[in-house]
């Protein structure tokens, strides 16, 4: 994958200079570097999403780019900011080029097989919360009604979609036809609309599974 980071490097955009200088805490050169590697993490964050065939569009691609920077340029508890690259700097294992992008991959890839994990996780609970809301027990009148609140606070797409699907028991392509989308984007519609719905319900019902 030609991400360009190389002639970033060989037309001195990047330089050891920059990365010390910004390891040092200039913020000027900070907020430089961030600038140059934020476009290339999105654009590696939107392939490796697609290789994965995780659902997801630009913003999620540039929640995930924003990720790896804080991964790369912020601290933790140990740490000092910066401590990945200067580690490099100090010991450079490979062109820097190489590095950041093996290193984003792997973060990459280990952030979508999470959220992988977690989305699948949701879309049961997000399941059972439907079958839930078409019963006609009186015990679950609330529930019923809290979820419809929660249905209120999904886009005009998601709140459409799971009525048809869970009130009216129509098909993805029957939806497709009715909602004037494709197939596909039924599916990526649902998904994202169960995400919400699973964690809508949860802060409403302070429930918080340990997942």
């Amino acid at each position: 994958m030609n991400l360009d980071l190389g002639k970033q490097l060989s037309d001195g955009t990047i330089d050891r200079d920059l990365l010390e200088a910004a390891c040092a805490g200039d913020r000027h050169s900070q907020e430089k570097l961030f600038s140059i590697l934020i476009p290339l993490f999105i654009r590696l964050a939107r392939a490796i999403r697609w290789l994965s065939k995780f659902p997801g569009g630009p913003e999620l691609d540039e929640d995930m780019a924003h990720d790896v920077a804080v991964h790369f340029m912020k601290g933790d508890d140990v740490h000092a900011p910066y401590w990945r690259i200067k580690r490099w700097l100090d010991h450079p294992t490979a062109a820097f080029e190489r590095w950041i992008v093996a290193g984003a991959s792997n973060f990459l890839i280990s952030l979508i097989m999470s959220l992988k994990r977690r989305s699948e996780r949701e879309v049961e609970l997000t399941d059972d919360i439907a079958e839930l809301a078409t019963a006609d027990c009186d015990v679950l009148s609330d529930m019923r009604d809290l979820i419809w609140e929660c249905m209120a606070q999904l886009t005009e797409n998601q709140r459409t979609a799971l009525y048809l699907r869970y009130y009216k028991g129509l098909s993805g392509s029957e939806i497709a036809k009715q909602m004037g989308i494709s197939r596909n984007a039924v599916d990526q519609v649902m998904h994202r609309a169960k995400i919400e719905m699973g964690r809508l319900m949860r802060e409403a019902t302070g429930d918080d599974p340990d997942w």
